[in-house]
This record gives C-alpha cells, structure tokens and sequence, in this order.
C-alpha cells in the first residue's frame, strides 16, 4: 500500500476502504471519484474492498455498474486491512467506511469515517496551512 502512495501523482492519498454490502461506503463512492477525477484535484483516490474473497468479484461488479464507476479496487482480507488501519488509527472498530488521508511522502494526516469532498478538502487544507 505505501508503494501505491508514494508513486502518486498528487500530493495527497486517500484510501477508501469499502465493502459492497455497505450501503453508506456505496452513498460515498461516487462523490469522491468524481472529486478525485478533478483536472485540478490535489487528490489521488485508492479504493480499498474488505468484501469476502469468495463474493468479491460479483459484488464489486454488481455495486460499480449501479454506480457507473469503473476505477482500480484493491482488496485486502479483513486480518490484512486490521493490521494496515490499526498502524494508524489503532481504536478502530471495525466502522466502514473508512478513509485515510496520507501525503505523497507517506506521512499520515487523518482519519476520516464517512466523508465527502469538502471534508477531504478541508483536512489537506488545514495540513497545507500548517505545515507551511
């Protein structure tokens, strides 16, 4: 996942971790593509399924048709993801959706449960302001 980070483009990673099953990580997904989708967007969006392996490829196909999204889906077993998201954020409770916000560099700025874009653009906001 750090690779996936440092390799982008933008100067901000947010990883979306989601399951098909979840309907408010479903109501999310499509405002947050689109933002990262911005000619201008500060933004580089990673989508994280927590979905069962053996319902994966179905359900995910299923919920981005309705969505009409055709993006890249990483997929990482709960035990995996546990272990990636307690680094971090270490009172995690299992609550999806979940987002991280990271910099270029890999260095964690936030944790964000349900979001939207002008959160996400306030917390890079608010880490540009003081980092400068």
């Amino acid at each position: 996942m750090m690779s996936a980070i440092s390799s982008s483009a933008q100067p901000y990673v947010l990883i979306n971790f989601f399951a098909t099953y979840c309907k408010p990580c479903e109501r999310e997904l499509p405002a947050l593509t689109r933002m990262a989708e911005e000619a201008d967007s500060d933004v580089h969006l990673i989508y994280v399924s927590l979905d069962d392996q053996t319902e994966l490829r179905n359900s995910l196909q299923a919920m981005f048709s309705r969505m009409d999204l055709q993006v890249p889906v990483h997929h990482y077993t709960l035990p995996q993801a546990e272990t990636f998201i307690r680094r971090y954020f270490p009172e995690w409770r299992g609550d999806i959706p979940l987002n991280f916000v990271f910099r270029r560099d890999g260095s964690f700025v936030k944790a964000l449960g349900m979001t939207d874009p002008q959160e996400v653009s306030m917390v890079i906001h608010h880490d540009q302001t003081f980092r400068d």
